[in-house]
C-alpha cells in the first residue's frame, strides 16, 4: 500500500530527527538510496547509504554533538510519494573542538531537501539544496575542529 499524507509526514520527522544524534541509521532509506547535492557549484559527490553513513560517524559524529534541523516548511505529494522541506540548521560543535570566539562558530545554515519514497515508506533519493556561500565557511570550520580534535588527542 502506498504511503499515505500521514506517512509521508513521519518520514520527512524521522529523517530531519536523524539529524539530531548524527545517527548512521539507515532503516528508514532504501538500500539503493542515493543523497545527490545541489547546486553542481558546491562540488559534493552523490552518497549511497553506506558512504553517508561513513560521513556521519567519521567527519561529523568526532566533532559534532548534533546538527538539529528546524523545519520552516513541508510539502508532501501523496501522488508522487514526494516530499519538499525547507530548513534551516545550526551545527553543535563539542566544546573541545573549538577554538577562539564562540560565536565564529554558529552559522545558521539553510537548506532544501526533496525526498522519493517508494511504495513501501522507503526513501530512495534525497536532493539536497545547499546554501553554497554558508556551506563554505562551515567547510573551514569543519576543517579547523577536525585539525583541533587531533591536536588535542595528541597531548
Amino acid at each position: 500500500m502506498a504511503p499515505t499524507v500521514s506517512d509521508l509526514e513521519a518520514i520527512a520527522s524521522t529523517f530531519l530527527k536523524s539529524f539530531d544524534t548524527l545517527s548512521p541509521d539507515t532503516s528508514f532509506r532504501a538500500p539503493t538510496c542515493m543523497t545527490v547535492f545541489a547546486p553542481a557549484s558546491a562540488n559534493i559527490l552523490p552518497k549511497n547509504n553506506a558512504e553517508f553513513s561513513t560521513h556521519m560517524t567519521n567527519v561529523l559524529k568526532p566533532i559534532l554533538t548534533s546538527l538539529p534541523f528546524s523545519p520552516k516548511e513541508i510539502h508532501v505529494n501523496e501522488a508522487k510519494r514526494q516530499i519538499t522541506i525547507w530548513a534551516t540548521a545550526i551545527a553543535q560543535f563539542r566544546p573541545e573542538v573549538m577554538d577562539g570566539d564562540p560565536a565564529e562558530w554558529i552559522r545558521t545554515r539553510e537548506y532544501i531537501f526533496i525526498l522519493d519514497v517508494s511504495e513501501e515508506g522507503k526513501i530512495t533519493r534525497v536532493l539536497e539544496f545547499i546554501d553554497t556561500q554558508v556551506a563554505k565557511e562551515m567547510k573551514a570550520l569543519v576543517e579547523r575542529a577536525i585539525e583541533n580534535l587531533k591536536a588535542n588527542t595528541n597531548k
